[in-house]
């Protein structure tokens, strides 16, 4: 139909066929070429037929909708994400991967605590000091030592130091006589020991197997107040000896033999056992006690105390 209906344009004084160009209609479709030229038997369309000839203005005009913001369209798509996620993030807990919008999101929220701050350590310098030594209490001796033999333990003192006096005089006159105190105690309160009043301040040196007792006055003024020698005592003997010449170790029988003339009695102390008395008969004062392996004859004395100080005037 194309080829029937096509028609060539013929050569004329507007066409310029002998020179080699073609007509520029000759290029156009045969059905584009019949409208330009169109017969009026081969009308594509009746135009009387008002079926087939549309009054254009009589067709309503359709309102075009205004072009969609490309921004607005994105906001929507964020918001929508974002309330998605959190709905997912409450049913899912915070722990639990969620889908966003088709892709796979792992939550970052934790519930463990945060890590412990550690401390810097601090470098410190310590300066180790040497160690500290207590020296021990000791007495410094006074003048020249006195003999053995003269230091008499008797009734009413120990050799020429009397009841009473200054008791750190006699401790420093010891010192000198017989080496460096073994131990020395108080000021401390007596509970009875040392034959002293219970609740009086006291103080005691002991030499070997010596000791002296001083009492403190209301004045602060210590007073040599007693002594005791005992073989329980720990340190070397003091060879000291009575007046008449008793000394630790001698036997009952001895001891009776030497006090002929006093009255020489044997009680049962509850504390010290078997304990030997020598008493002055005119008076009936205490001179001399002290404890005893027995009162046999073969009894060995094994201490020689002066009279207890509490009571004693």
């Amino acid at each position: 139909m194309a080829g029937a209906r096509s028609r060539e344009v013929e050569a004329g004084p507007g066409n310029d066929r002998g020179n080699g160009h073609a007509d520029t209609t000759s290029s156009i479709p045969a059905i584009y070429q019949q409208l330009l030229d169109p017969d009026d038997d081969e009308l594509l369309w009746n135009p009387e037929d008002p079926a087939e000839v549309t009054d254009m203005g009589s067709i309503p005009r359709q309102h075009t909708p205004p072009p969609i913001s490309l921004n607005a369209v994105l906001a929507t798509l964020v918001v929508s994400a974002i309330a998605v996620l959190g709905i997912t993030r409450v049913l899912t807990g915070p722990d639990r991967p969620v889908d966003v919008l088709g892709n796979s999101v792992q939550s970052t929220t934790s519930t463990s605590s945060p890590p412990a701050t550690v401390a810097v350590p601090t470098t410190v310098t310590t300066t180790t000091l040497p160690p500290t030594t207590i020296p021990a209490r000791t007495i410094a001796p006074i003048g020249d030592p006195i003999p053995i033999a003269d230091i008499g333990m008797g009734a009413f003192g120990l050799g020429e130091f009397d009841f009473d006096i200054d008791f750190d005089f006699v401790a420093a006159r010891l010192a000198a006589s017989l080496g460096p105190p073994s131990d020395i105690v108080g000021p401390i309160e007596s509970a009875g020991q040392y034959g002293t009043c219970a609740g009086s301040t006291i103080h005691a040196v002991r030499f070997g197997q010596l000791i002296i007792v001083g009492v403190e006055g209301s004045d602060g003024v210590r007073a040599f107040r007693s002594y005791r020698t005992d073989l329980s005592f720990e340190g070397e003997p003091s060879g000291l000896s009575t007046i008449s010449g008793v000394k630790l170790g001698d036997t009952v029988a001895s001891l009776k033999s030497t006090y002929s003339s006093l009255r020489v009695q044997f009680v049962q102390d509850p504390e010290d056992g078997v304990i030997f008395q020598l008493w002055r008969p005119s008076d009936g004062q205490l001179l001399l006690w002290g404890p005893v392996t027995s009162n046999e004859a073969d009894g060995i004395v094994t201490g020689i105390y002066s009279p207890d100080s509490c009571g004693r005037g």
